[in-house]
């Protein structure tokens, strides 16, 4: 289970990185405002194992 759980985590990752990686090459070379630049530079809140499995439950 806690395997799983990380392959999930690391292909979230993935698709973190090549969504953001697209974004940048649909926007352009643009300068972000600063508010902006601090929601994408900020790190994401991970769930936990226990709420991941509520979810998966649902």
């Amino acid at each position: 289970m806690e395997r799983e759980l990380k392959e999930i985590k690391d292909r979230l990752d993935t698709l973190t990185l090549l969504y953001r990686n697209i974004l940048n090459l649909m926007v352009g070379e643009e300068k972000p405002l600063p508010d902006k630049k601090k929601a994408i530079e900020s790190k994401d809140e991970i769930a936990s194992e226990e709420e991941l499995l509520k979810a998966l439950k649902e």
